[in-house]
């Protein structure tokens, strides 16, 4: 209501009128505390996909006189970054991936440049992957919202020091940048949700199984790549410094999340931890978060749950991965706490609605099943499966039933872990195929 209201006649007078500067900081204002706040893909398609239109038209109007690319493809790519200054997931997953390629192609470093917004330095991972590999590093001004430094990103194109940009992750400013740059000229590297609201995006790029080069989603062709895992193969020493961490040890049986409370507040991913935790005796819930969210708790009191639920904050994943029993990752986007976890062997329930490392990879292991290959994960997980457990979960009932199955029963948990760590090694690793399949795709020739 808000956004059809308010926010779209804004744009669109902004449009009417040429001024993109003010269009980009209503875009990123509305993405920050409005789109952002709510980690749901409908969500995001409704809402960016409203204003998609006349942040295109006001692209268009600053259009710069660049040329689309030859039938070819890119050559030289430029990845952009809102903030370059932080070490985000994203910022880390593509430090990986380019360090992975550069590792095999250490001659085409001339060939990748990043650029994004950040004040006196960029970020510790940028600044490492840019003195290893001698990349250029474009510290941008943030000038009217993201107007300024896209402003200066299509100038860096136009000069000729770059065939295409590759936007990472957030899905902001794409819009617009389709409108000031031709489409072979933009790519989208997601690393959440395949959104389809960019009507006139042509490149779009996310982490799949590899399985197959390309996948429609809602009309919209996606290149695949398998993503790419630089996880650790051990725990560090347990800090034991969180007070609430000491208090969940008094419990018989410690269920826990570690993920941003916008994942969390999900309503169903709340009425599945309340019933595991009506139906496991003794049990409690772990939840971390910047922010303490009433509706949370609210949700839980409402079920008779207020003393059966712990807001940790912000803590040090391995220590909780080491205090409780059992991970409940949210059943609409899975992160990288999550994957780490499953390659240590800690037993994580998983949704097949969601994004997650171990769905990723799952009709590879579907298609390999029975031959010699994966004859040790065959010895480890058929007989979970003949006992009702399931690598990953379909739907509230199933995820529930198997919670409180794992949850009620140790020597079931170590089973479990030990077929997720066996499925994370044979699969996550592989940094070579990650990395070449991504810059392919990154790479690949667009038809206007």
């Amino acid at each position: 209501m808000l956004m059809r209201r308010i926010v779209l006649p804004l744009v669109e007078a902004c449009a009417a009128h040429g001024d993109a500067a003010v269009a980009c900081q209503v875009e990123q204002a509305v993405f920050g505390h409005l789109v952002k706040r709510f980690e749901d893909p409908t969500h995001f398609e409704v809402c960016l996909g409203m204003i998609d239109r006349p942040m295109h038209q006001l692209g268009k109007i600053d259009r710069l006189p660049i040329e689309p690319l030859a039938a070819n493809g890119a050559n030289k790519l430029l990845f952009f970054l809102h903030n370059l200054g932080n070490d985000f997931a994203h910022t880390l997953l593509l430090v990986d991936v380019v360090e992975a390629y550069l590792t095999i192609h250490p001659a085409l470093a001339h060939t990748v440049g990043v650029a994004g917004v950040c004040g006196e330095t960029a970020s510790p991972a940028i600044r490492g992957l840019a003195a290893r590999w001698k990349i250029p590093v474009h510290r941008l001004q943030e000038r009217d919202g993201l107007h300024g430094p896209l402003q200066d990103t299509a100038a860096l194109l136009a000069s000729g020091a770059y065939d295409r940009v590759i936007v990472v992750s957030v899905p902001i400013a794409i819009s617009y940048l389709t409108g000031l740059l031709p489409s072979s000229r933009v790519g989208w590297l997601t690393m959440k949700y395949q959104l389809s609201c960019f009507d006139h995006l042509r490149l779009r790029c996310s982490f799949r199984s590899g399985l197959r080069r390309e996948q429609t989603v809602d009309g919209r062709v996606w290149l695949q790549a398998a993503p790419l895992f630089n996880g650790r193969t051990s725990l560090s020493a347990n800090t034991d410094t969180s007070p609430v961490l000491k208090q969940a040890r008094h419990h018989k049986i410690v269920v826990y999340t570690i993920n941003r409370e916008e994942k969390i507040r999900h309503p169903r991913f709340l009425d599945r931890v309340a019933r595991i935790l009506e139906r496991v005796d003794g049990s409690v819930f772990v939840w971390t978060g910047r922010e303490r969210l009433p509706e949370i708790d609210a949700h839980f009191a409402a079920r008779g749950l207020q003393d059966r639920h712990l807001f940790a904050g912000w803590v040090t994943p391995d220590d909780l991965l080491q205090t409780g029993d059992l991970f409940l990752d949210t059943p609409v986007l899975s992160g990288n706490v999550a994957a780490q976890a499953t390659a240590l062997g800690i037993p994580v329930v998983t949704d097949s609605d969601a994004i997650t490392w171990v769905g990723t990879f799952l009709p590879a292991y579907l298609a390999d099943r029975g031959t010699a290959a994966v004859a040790h994960l065959d010895a480890l997980i058929g007989p979970l499966q003949a006992e009702g457990i399931h690598l990953q979960c379909a739907g509230d009932d199933q995820y529930v039933d198997q919670a409180v199955r794992l949850a009620q029963n140790g020597q079931l948990r170590r089973k479990f872990g030990q077929a997720l760590e066996s499925f994370a090694r044979h699969y996550f690793f592989d940094a070579g195929r990650s990395a070449t399949d991504h810059f392919e795709n990154l790479r690949a020739p667009i038809v206007e």
